[in-house]
């Protein structure tokens, strides 16, 4: 009687129309099976749910009415959700990648929606696999995809991992990403069984790779590179591992894969000694040449850079051995942290030149989160908030309320002055930030946070806030002080026809160079920076602008746009050029962040166009955004 789900349909149909109890013998004999088969039926059917469908009595078994309903409704949810056009597209490509060819009829009644409807999701189809090089066949009502196995896998990748609204994803999703978690689990147990040890993103994007294999994805490659005995026992184990949890067999070649794909991202202990020098070298360039350029001190002896030769040692292995790996963050990781986007990609040119090498966005973006770790407490360290704490003496309660304030502060803030004196005059010498446990009869013009004597818990949250409002005040300081000093009415234009991204990009340039403010190479310079990651950052709005900070003097073109110009995978209507002088690099530096930050605000974005045909109103508008 057909597949076994067809018999598992055709139990629960039997007991659903009987009057009582049906013994196992009877409904072996109505499903053609044995009763031993009608057994192992309920026992699947019962751990399908968290309650139990079918109870066995002593008369045979019987339906739970209650429990079958409520699971239909949430089969019948599942099914509405899973046929959202987001979630059929990517499960539609997923079925197309791994097999083939498929009837589009019978697409239609998997998916329960018309020809009509599946032959549009096709063309949606069509335009995914272009991105990817890869083709769409068809021979009359049949569909296949035809192309190259990497970029197949590619793909096949992008649609696993695609986030989904966890509030309306399909069943279907939601298991395939459980199983991606429960696998990482596995994998992770394995490979620390032998005392290896990968980052949670290489890990992550191991484990896509075989949870891509175990789809179903036919997988082809050359020779392995040799590798120590070791990280061949740790392969064979995890292949082992992940054939023993699925119940299924992977291909042969996996455990070649495995094994190189150890090879080149596992951590190790490594010291200076055991660096490729020229590696090292290259690491050393690249971190003095980001210190001269964006004015900060990350390189500070060898020492301070051996976690990130290490990991680039690593990443040059990688992509030199053709590994690929998936990128770790989204946009949104770009657009929260522009400033250590662009020390990677500054970075990664310095790297390509020394070592001879292209380096792909994912790794780009692995180094700007070593570099913008690094670089985050730097600039913590430079935009400190000063206190001076005002708390008569008495037995250690100054002394205790500077420590706790040292250490609930958590490096944000330092208390650089102690007053100890009951009628203290604090305006002579003020810092960011005055907290006191009196009344002040002089305002000092700063902030003033009144403590108590004790300083507690709540007296903590109240300065941390203030402190936090006092960081922002200042930086977004900073953005309307370089918007000010670097614009004028000269470099702002309200545009009224449609433009294409390149055309945004000469009108700009235009309006900079008639100005005086870029020589003739800062368009290609801009191109060139957009080739390697567009900066529209995700929202609407745009900041083109060069690696280099060559430009005559330092200088911001705006453009308002009346139609939106699609930017990477954006569609922008407002668009920033920076360009850079080598007198203020600090700018580019202190401004971009901030800048990213104001501009995030869609309804910011909203008031800034709709302002903004005029000079004077967008700078009210803007002057309101960054005073917030």
């Amino acid at each position: 009687m057909g597949t076994r789900d067809d018999r598992l349909e055709h139990l629960i149909r039997q007991l659903e129309t009987a009057e009582g109890p049906v013994p196992a013998r009877a409904l072996a004999a109505a499903l053609h099976v044995t009763d031993r088969s009608i057994r192992s039926y309920v026992r699947q059917l019962n751990g399908a749910g968290e309650r139990e469908l079918i109870a066995s009595t002593p008369a045979g078994y019987r339906l739970d009415r209650r429990v079958h309903r409520e699971r239909r409704e949430l089969a019948s949810r599942g099914r509405d959700r899973g046929a959202t056009p987001h979630e059929r597209l990517h499960e539609l490509t997923r079925r197309l990648l791994v097999s083939g060819p498929h009837d589009v009829f019978a697409l239609a009644e998997d998916f329960c929606v018309s020809h009509s409807t599946i032959e549009a999701d096709l063309g949606r189809v069509r335009m995914l696999l272009r991105d990817y090089d890869l083709v769409l066949s068809r021979s009359r009502d049949n569909v296949a995809v035809e192309g190259p196995e990497r970029r197949r896998r590619r793909l096949m990748r992008q649609v696993l991992l695609a986030p989904g609204d966890r509030d309306g994803e399909s069943a279907a999703h939601v298991a395939r990403r459980r199983r991606r978690h429960e696998l990482m689990r596995v994998v992770r147990g394995v490979l620390e069984s032998f005392s290896i040890s990968l980052n949670e993103y290489v890990l992550l994007d191991l484990c896509t790779h075989l949870y891509i294999a175990l789809e179903g994805l036919p997988t082809s490659y050359g020779e392995p590179a040799a590798a120590p005995a070791r990280i061949l026992r740790a392969a064979e184990a995890v292949v082992r591992g992940v054939e023993e949890w699925s119940g299924r067999r992977l291909p042969a070649p996996e455990t070649g894969f495995v094994s190189a794909f150890l090879l080149v991202s596992t951590h190790q202990a490594l010291d200076a000694a055991a660096l490729d020098l020229r590696v090292a070298g290259a690491v050393r360039e690249g971190a003095l040449r980001l210190d001269d350029h964006f004015l900060v001190r990350l390189y500070d002896g060898e020492e301070s850079m051996l976690g990130l030769a290490v990991h680039v040692q690593h990443m040059v292995a990688r992509i030199r051995s053709g590994h690929d790996v998936a990128r770790p963050f989204g946009p949104e990781f770009q657009m929260s942290h522009p400033l250590a986007h662009e020390l990677a990609l500054y970075f990664s040119q310095s790297l390509e030149g020394s070592l001879g090498i292209q380096i792909p966005r994912p790794e780009v973006d692995f180094l700007a989160l070593h570099l913008g770790a690094r670089f985050q407490r730097l600039m913590d360290a430079e935009q400190l908030v000063t206190i001076t704490l005002v708390l008569p003496r008495f037995g250690t309660i100054a002394d205790d309320a500077v420590h706790r304030l040292t250490q609930g502060l958590h490096g944000q803030a330092v208390v650089e002055r102690l007053v100890t004196e009951i009628d203290a005059e604090v305006s002579r010498r003020p810092s960011d930030l005055v907290v006191s446990a009196v009344d002040l009869d002089v305002d000092p013009s700063v902030p003033v946070v009144r403590i108590s004597p004790l300083c507690s818990g709540h007296d903590l949250d109240l300065v941390h806030r203030t402190v936090l409002d006092e960081r922002r005040r200042t930086q977004r300081h900073r953005v309307w002080s370089a918007l000010v000093a670097f614009t004028d009415e000269h470099l702002f234009e309200h545009v009224e026809e449609e433009l294409t991204q390149d055309e945004a990009l000469e009108r700009a340039f235009g309006l900079l160079r008639a100005a005086g403010a870029v020589g003739h190479s800062f368009l290609d310079d801009v191109r060139d920076r957009e080739r390697r990651s567009p900066t529209a950052f995700g929202g609407r709005f745009a900041i083109p602008h060069s690696l280099y900070m060559d430009a005559e003097r330092t200088a911001l073109c705006v453009l308002v746009l009346a139609h939106p110009v699609p930017w990477g995978a954006s569609a922008v209507d407002l668009v920033i050029t920076l360009a850079v002088g080598p007198q203020e690099r600090a700018v580019f530096r202190d401004v971009l962040d901030e800048l990213v930050r104001v501009l995030s605000d869609p309804v910011g974005v909203d008031a800034l166009v709709s302002a903004g045909i005029y000079y004077a109103g967008f700078m009210a508008a803007l002057r309101r955004q960054t005073m917030i």
